[in-house]
C-alpha cells in the first residue's frame, strides 16, 4: 500500500521561515493497531515547504497477488495485505461493483480500523458508517456473533436503531446523542477491544472458503 493512502499532517511553525512547514508521517498500513495499540508507522518523511512538492520519499511497495497474500506465514500480515488489496479494488471500481466476498472484507476491515482508531463514534461519523447495514450482515456472515451483538447495541443509540446512510445527516445524529449515549458507545468500544471473537481468524477462514470471489488484478 503506498503511504499516501493514509497519513496524518502535523503543522509545525519554524521561526526561521515566513510560513509553517508541513511534517508528514506516512503510515505503512491503513489499519489501526489491535486493541487500541498504535498503528504501524514508517519514519516521518522529510519536511517540505509546499504541498505540491514531491513529498513522498519512499518507493511504493509492490502489491501482492491474492495467492501471495494467502501464503504469508503471519495471519496479521495476511489481513493487512487483504485490507490493502480490497481498498485498491474499491477505489478503482466502487463499493457497489465489488463482489460479495470483497464487500465482506471491506466492511470488516472498515469496522476494525475505525473502531480501533476512534471508537464507534468514529465509525459512524466517517464514511464507514455509510455501510453500517452491510457491516452488520458481514459480521453475521463470518460468524463474529459476539461482535455482532456489540454492533447491534451500538446501533441502539440511534432512533429506531437506524442511523442515516447519508454521512452529513449521520454526523448530525451523532452530535445530538448526548453524554449518556456517548458514554454507552465508549463502554462498547472497551468491549470491542477485548476481541472475544477472533475477527482476523474468522475473516481468513471466510476468505479461504470464498477465495474465488476475489477479483484478480
Amino acid at each position: 500500500m503506498p503511504p499516501k493512502k493514509n497519513l496524518w499532517l502535523d503543522f509545525a511553525h519554524h521561526p526561521e521561515q515566513s510560513r509553517g512547514k508541513i511534517v508528514l508521517s506516512a503510515f505503512a498500513s491503513r489499519r489501526g493497531g489491535r486493541k487500541g495499540d498504535s498503528v504501524f508507522a514508517l519514519p516521518p518523511a522529510e519536511p517540505v515547504n509546499e504541498i505540491g512538492s514531491d513529498i513522498f520519499k519512499y518507493p511504493p511497495p509492490v502489491m501482492k497477488t491474492i495467492e501471495e497474500i494467502l501464503k504469508l506465514p503471519n495471519n496479521e500480515n495476511k489481513v493487512i495485505e487483504l485490507d490493502n488489496y480490497i481498498f485498491e479494488l474499491e477505489q478503482s471500481k466502487g463499493f457497489d461493483n465489488l463482489t460479495n466476498t470483497e464487500k465482506v472484507i471491506f466492511c470488516i476491515e472498515n469496522l476494525e480500523r475505525e473502531v480501533n482508531n476512534g471508537g464507534f463514534n468514529q465509525f459512524f461519523v466517517n464514511s464507514s458508517g455509510n455501510y453500517w447495514k452491510q457491516t452488520q450482515e458481514t459480521l453475521k456472515e463470518i460468524g463474529a456473533l459476539k461482535t455482532l451483538d456489540i454492533f447491534a447495541r451500538a446501533l441502539s443509540v440511534f432512533s429506531n436503531t437506524t442511523p442515516s446512510i447519508d454521512r452529513d445527516t449521520r454526523i448530525n445524529e451523532v452530535e445530538a446523542l448526548g453524554d449518556e449515549k456517548e458514554k454507552f458507545l465508549y463502554d462498547l468500544d472497551r468491549q470491542f477491544y477485548k476481541y472475544e471473537d477472533d475477527i482476523g481468524r474468522l475473516l481468513l477462514s471466510y476468505v479461504d472458503a470464498h477465495v474465488d470471489g476475489i477479483s484478480r488484478k
